[in-house]
């Protein structure tokens, strides 16, 4: 028989004896008929590890541990929906039994320990679960190696009987939370996954302790130019292992026709140092974990990306198990298991502190929920915040309110009395408070009507003489005064602005375009205050100018709109 024709046999009776259990396929190559070459059968045995040889590899099991024994770290809460409020359950015997007593010798942190591990490592983890009629009264782990399946014949309806020890058991008693599953019982897990790099690794490791217990001394073997006798060969055997052994000090002295012949490299032709980094980078990320995790020296980023890749599924698949097993059929609807991930996701203190801040900045969250969220007792503020400069505007019925004029209105062109909804863009008159301008034939004139065109590079008295010689537009900024910022010029109308000023001057007897020098002074000494209405009145002696705030383009810019003089 062929070499490749005795293979395909190896392979199917492997595939035959699939079921039989862990070491199957290994058995196989001993008892194979004809037996295979012996140099062979060594090189496929070191292409199958085990649990426990995995677990050899600092990689493999510092990763293992990491995700683990998160998980364990996590209480589980059971929570119900009502209507569109969710609330947890407390004191529900089911999670008790997974966070503290489990009635078995395990604990609940234990439990959830040994469930994960399975999980991550072979693809699923078990736990039986004994029931008085329909209530939970303990939850047993069960290790993967004491537990076969019936798996059913149907690829639609699926089933699959559970034996323990031989004993068989309704599936529907058990705890089954699985990775790259199939049939919902039966998973894959990351030894199956990647026997080859993680027998390198463990082969890896294994030749570095042996030039360590060797010395360094090479393997190899010894060659003869004649046969020699069985007596001699095992006198040989018997010189050569104490030569290599670790403490030895023997020297070994071939005789005529005997010669060693070196079978492998040294240590520093393979590179095992760089090996060594490259395997534990490639061990972590077949779990989605960062080598700066598991040595215990992460960024932040980096373990939250741990997290989310390699503890977060993880977490998934134990809560869609608990679910299916510990709920009843009519709780189903309205109950779920949770892990109560907020500590493991909850970041540095800067970080959260930040995020806090923004929410309730933009009122996705008041004071006393973030203080919730730290464990910190409430205050009692159940207020929205809101700064004066906001506008608020309903697009539902096309309105907006400025909490700093104490105004507001619509999107029609009216203007509202004080204290109600007023239009965007109108001036304020500075004795009653209206939103107004002027228009011919009547009724109010939108502010951008008032605005006219904009003139640039002039400030303070040149801007008032700028408009007074154009008659028209306005001067952006055109004064500055602490506690409001820059305040726009206009020219106006009859009963706003520049012009306003002027005619009322000159119905009074004055000159109303001379009237107009005081301001800059005035609003750069004046003391300022804000009226019932939310204008600004800055006042100095017997005069008083008048400062509105509008919206425009979105943003809140502040206009003079009046000068009183007592």
């Amino acid at each position: 028989m062929g070499l490749r024709s005795r293979i395909s046999g190896w392979a199917s009776k492997a595939s035959a004896g699939g079921a039989a259990g862990e070491g199957a396929e290994l058995r196989l190559l001993d008892t194979m008929e004809p037996p295979l070459d012996p140099l062979l059968v060594a090189i496929l045995r070191q292409d199958q590890i085990t649990r426990e040889q995995a677990m050899d590899i600092p990689a493999f099991a510092g990763c293992v541990r990491f995700i683990s024994e998160t998980v364990a770290g996590l209480p589980v809460r059971l929570h119900r929906k009502i209507g569109g409020e969710v609330g947890e359950l407390v004191g529900d015997p089911r999670t008790g039994l997974l966070n503290g007593d489990t009635g078995d010798l395990l604990n609940g942190w234990q439990l959830k320990q040994s469930l994960a591990a399975d999980i991550v490592i072979e693809g699923g983890g078990y736990a039986y679960i004994r029931r008085s009629l329909n209530e939970a009264r303990s939850i047993h782990y069960v290790e993967r190696r004491h537990i076969s399946f019936l798996p059913g014949v149907d690829p639609i309806r699926k089933n699959c009987g559970i034996t323990v020890n031989g004993a068989r058991h309704s599936e529907h008693n058990f705890i089954k939370a699985t990775r790259r599953t199939a049939d919902g019982v039966r998973g894959v897990g990351i030894l199956q996954e990647n026997q080859l790099a993680l027998a390198l690794a463990y082969n890896t490791m294994k030749y570095e302790n042996l030039l360590t217990k060797t010395g360094g001394n090479r393997r190899g073997f010894i060659k003869s130019d004649k046969k020699i006798d069985q007596k001699a060969l095992d006198k040989l055997q018997e010189k050569w292992e104490k030569y290599f052994a670790k403490d030895s000090a023997t020297v070994m002295v071939l005789n005529s026709g005997l010669s060693f012949q070196e079978t492998s490299a040294t240590s520093v032709e393979m590179q095992l140092s760089e090996r060594k980094k490259t395997q534990t980078a490639e061990i972590c990320g077949l779990f989605g974990v960062a080598p700066a995790v598991i040595v215990g020296s992460p960024t932040e980023a980096e373990h939250t990306a741990a997290v989310k890749s390699a503890v977060l599924p993880v977490i998934a698949s134990m809560e869609a198990a608990l679910n299916q097993a510990l709920l009843l059929e009519s709780e189903k609807p309205d109950h779920y298991f949770r892990f109560d991930t907020k500590e493991l996701l909850r970041g540095s203190i800067e970080s959260r502190f930040r995020a806090y801040s923004d929410a309730i900045g933009c009122n996705l969250l008041q004071i006393d929920e973030a203080r919730a969220m730290e464990d910190l007792p409430p205050l009692g503020l159940t207020f929205v915040k809101l700064g004066l400069q906001d506008v608020l505007y309903d697009p539902e019925k096309k309105t907006f309110f400025i909490p700093n004029m104490n105004a507001g209105g619509g999107f029609d062109g009216a203007a509202a009395p004080m204290g109600e909804e007023r239009s965007n863009g109108y001036i304020q008159d500075p004795k009653t408070g209206q939103m107004m301008g002027s228009r011919p034939g009547g009724g109010a004139k939108p502010f951008n009507e008032l605005m006219g065109p904009e003139y640039t590079g002039v400030k303070g008295q040149a801007a008032i003489d700028k408009l007074l010689e154009e008659k028209q537009g306005h001067v952006k900024g055109a004064f500055q005064r602490k506690g409001i910022g820059d305040i726009d010029l206009i020219w106006g109308d009859d009963t706003v602005g520049i012009q306003h000023i002027i005619k009322s001057r000159n119905a009074e007897g004055f000159d109303g375009e001379s009237f107009l020098h005081d301001i800059p002074s005035i609003i750069r000494n004046g003391k300022m205050s804000m009226q019932k209405n939310g204008r600004f009145s800055i006042d100095f002696g017997d005069k008083h100018v008048i400062i509105a705030s509008q919206l425009r383009d979105g943003k809140i810019v502040y206009v003079m709109t009046a000068y009183i003089d007592y």
